[in-house]
């Protein structure tokens, strides 16, 4: 029973900061429906490549958010002491290290991206659309890297105004850029897929516009060029001490779940499935993002807490009644999702998607359904790995916790069922809900050892 005796001073920064957050989740994810919506009208394998061609890059993404949460778990504590200095040095290891991974990527990308692209699938023909497709938005990566790393320290201060104004405009300029070259509109020649490409390497060029701007401006954190590029030997020990198994975390993490549309891209029935798992994986992002929001929000508030003095039963308690809360989101919004694939989605959003062929839609709306099942335990994980562990500093557990039961349960039933059984594309969101499940077994008993509980400040930053 979810029952919480708290007052204002509880769910006041909770709100103030989650909801934000959450919004951003969601537009974030309604731009992957977007494109899904306006590209998958040229067609399946169009469709196809700009999934696949897309998960080329989110290994490399996650890497960076790797780099984003290592970062937070600093910033939020200092943000808690109120210390500057030490966040502007945090910020510029994080630009460092970032724009250096993001350029590695790009020239990658930009050299061989018909390479790229047939690690995704064997399928000529959406190999051929999707190395158009990357070769054109690889440059934007660099771009939403370096943005992103901003973004997050200005969250970890508990301020999400400025990444939930971005994106708004961003997905903006995003759409209509979409309709003016995938379609050929205003006088444009009909791109296509290459069109898809240009409307979001120019929708980071504007997102990155603005945080510059925005951060060249701030007077409530004030950049330091001098700590930005001079972080200090002892900084960077503290970056690579808590950074570092994250960015291995979401490496390894991201390279076993790209590993998933890669199984439904190597199936018998790759056009159809990958299709249908696109567009199951655009909606359940933007479903998905009540908790991820709200998740995110946690590792700030808990971290911020510790870095305030927070100790023993004070911050288990305060991670109890903040987990209660998330958990109750996640099946919320798991019975939200069943009901909405079969009463709204199915009948109604489904068809817009006018070259898809019923089969593919039948299969989306059913996958939807095995998804909200996970839902529950999507959130909880989520909340303990990113909210409670990595606010807490604790980061090795949770990288031990959210890479080894998708390797040891997760992917082997995806890949025996899918492709050595020909059980279809149900059995990669069966393999999900498998190791979310035994996961969150994993998660409940590292919560309740407390060995999380730790305050990883410095007393004093000024000659690091």
């Amino acid at each position: 029973m979810l029952k919480i005796n708290r007052g204002s001073e509880f769910y006041r920064p909770l709100i103030t900061l989650a909801i934000p957050l959450v919004l951003q989740q969601i537009i974030n994810n309604s731009l992957g429906l977007i494109d899904t919506l306006m590209v998958g009208a040229l067609g399946e394998n169009e469709l196809a490549a700009v999934t696949l061609g897309n998960n080329v890059l989110f290994a490399p993404m996650l890497m960076i958010f790797g780099i984003q949460s290592g970062m937070s778990i600093l910033i939020s504590q200092y943000w808690g002491r109120r210390d500057k200095k030490a966040i502007n040095r945090i910020l510029g290891l994080g630009l460092m290290t970032s724009g250096l991974l993001a350029t590695i990527v790009v020239i990658a990308v930009m050299t061989e991206p018909r390479f790229f692209m047939s690690l995704m699938t064997p399928d000529e023909a959406i190999i051929n659309h999707g190395a158009q497709y990357i070769a054109v938005v690889a440059p934007g990566f660099l771009l939403n890297a370096l943005s992103m790393i901003y973004i997050s320290a200005q969250r970890s201060m508990e301020n999400a105004r400025i990444g939930l104004t971005v994106l708004i405009i961003a997905t903006l300029t995003n759409t209509f850029l979409n309709w003016v070259f995938i379609y050929g509109n205003l006088g444009f020649q009909s791109m296509g897929v290459r069109g898809a490409a240009f409307a979001m390497l120019f929708a980071r060029l504007v997102e990155f516009t603005i945080v510059l701007v925005y951060a060249l401006r701030s007077t409530q954190f004030p950049l330091k060029l001098k700590l930005l590029f001079r972080p200090g030997k002892v900084m960077f020990g503290d970056f690579v001490r808590y950074a570092a198994p994250v960015i291995v975390n979401e490496m390894f993490w991201g390279f076993g779940f790209m590993l998933y549309p890669i199984i439904v891209g190597n199936m018998s029935t790759a056009a159809s499935s990958v299709s249908a798992y696109s567009i199951a994986m655009s909606i359940d992002r933007i479903l998905s993002a009540a908790f991820f929001g709200t998740g995110t929000a946690i590792a700030v508030l808990i971290g911020k807490r510790l870095g305030e003095g927070a100790e023993g039963d004070d911050a288990y308690n305060y991670a109890k009644d903040l987990l209660k809360i998330v958990t109750a989101i996640g099946i919320c919004f798991g019975v939200l999702m069943a009901l909405l694939s079969t009463f709204l989605f199915k009948p109604f959003l489904f068809p817009l998607f006018s070259n898809i062929s019923g089969e593919t839609i039948n299969t989306a709306w059913l996958l939807l359904l095995i998804g909200s099942l996970c839902m529950p335990f999507r959130a909880f994980n989520f909340t303990v790995i990113i909210g409670v562990l990595r606010g807490g500093g604790d980061v090795n557990a949770g990288t031990v916790i959210d890479v080894c039961f998708l390797y040891i349960i997760g992917l082997p039933i995806a890949f025996i069922c899918g492709l050595v059984l020909d059980m279809g594309v149900y059995m990669v969101f069966g393999a999900m809900l498998a190791d979310e499940t035994a996961k969150s077994i994993a998660c409940m008993w590292r919560y309740r050892k407390r060995k999380w509980i730790r305050n990883v400040t410095r007393v004093t930053t000024d000659n690091l």
